[in-house]
């Protein structure tokens, strides 16, 4: 993942009609076992970085893959995927300009993939200067201001006035990047109770927004205030409606190591225990009971087990849970 920052180059930029190839570089007889992209962009504007020409080739690696189809119009296009676990797109159509994130390659990829490049179209391999990777990699056309103003000299002017813009993804970045630079502000109060309270909002907000980067800055801070934020993630988790929020909260206190909550995670595990079948959350009872076996307290044994019976006998076993529950009950065990 290339983060805005991190980037060498910051391009406004579509790829170039037939210009898509790929390559595979694996050891013989098994040579799809590493492959890439190489490509060909055309580049409309320079964000970040020092670029003069008009073409610009370019790997696109880690499991990125491209795809095709066709629009609402009929019209060709060539979606994005990024193929590692499940599929999912992260551009509709890198045929229309795009914000690219590159990176400069290193060498010796350059030269291995230069070793079992096709042959056409070129160029290839130690042609390639730049590569992209990961699902933060292309950003639509849209944020296109805020880039331009993040490596001004005064960034936070020109980008104030988009918090209230009528485009909903670049206020939304706009006020994530506020928010960074605020958390980061939190992070040096020295009271952890304080500390708690001032981001909390903040993670509270974020949580289910995959753009947001200050809400995962916002867990790390929570995370720094240690039994402090056990203590009071309880009330927060007891007010929760959402599942998989009320998991992340679970997550938390398994890494805070924080066996006050084992009350609570135990409350969960009778709650479902005590719904049918076909309505408990089995993402929330996977995750508590993880978090029990990580916690090793004895006083959950008992729901353990009786959440393993009810899902190991059930007409259609979840053997994921089956197997959590009795891992934790050999953590408690032992």
């Amino acid at each position: 993942m290339i983060r805005s920052r991190e980037a060498d180059l910051i391009v406004v930029a579509r790829v170039k009609e037939n210009s898509l190839v790929r390559v595979t570089f694996g050891p013989k007889g098994n040579e799809d076992f590493r492959w890439e992209y190489h490509a060909v962009l055309i580049v409309t504007e320079v964000l970040k970085g020092d670029f003069h020409d008009k073409e610009l080739p370019i790997a696109i690696v880690d499991g990125l893959s491209p795809g095709s189809g066709t629009n609402g119009k009929g019209e060709k296009v060539i979606p994005l995927f990024d193929s590692f676990d499940e599929p999912a797109m992260i551009c509709d159509d890198i045929s229309k300009d795009q914000i690219w994130f590159l990176s400069k390659r290193a060498q010796d990829a350059a030269q291995n993939a230069a070793q079992n490049a096709a042959p056409d179209p070129k160029p290839a391999g130690n042609g390639i200067a730049y590569e992209t990777a990961g699902w933060s990699c292309i950003k639509p056309t849209d944020l296109k201001p805020y880039y331009a103003a993040l490596f001004t000299d005064h960034p936070d002017d020109l980008l104030k006035p988009y918090l209230t813009s009528d485009d909903k993804l670049l206020a939304a970045t706009v006020r994530d990047y506020f928010d960074h630079k605020e958390i980061a502000e939190i992070a040096k109060d020295p009271d952890p109770a304080s500390r708690f309270d001032r981001v909390m909002p903040y993670y509270l907000r974020t949580l289910g927004a995959s753009y947001s980067t200050a809400g995962r800055d916002a867990a790390l801070v929570i995370m720094s205030c240690g039994d402090v934020a056990g203590e009071k993630l309880i009330p927060v988790f007891e007010n929760m409606e959402n599942s998989n929020f009320k998991a992340t909260v679970i997550s938390m206190w398994e890494d805070l190591a924080y066996t006050k909550a084992v009350p609570v995670l135990i409350k969960v595990l009778e709650t479902q225990n005590h719904t049918n079948l076909q309505q408990q959350d089995r993402n929330l009872i996977y995750s508590t009971d993880r978090a029990l076996g990580h916690l090793e307290d004895p006083s959950a044994k008992k729901v353990l087990e009786e959440t393993k019976n009810i899902w190991a006998t059930a007409k259609y076993p979840d053997q994921s849970i089956v197997g959590e529950c009795t891992t934790a009950l050999k953590a408690i065990e032992d």
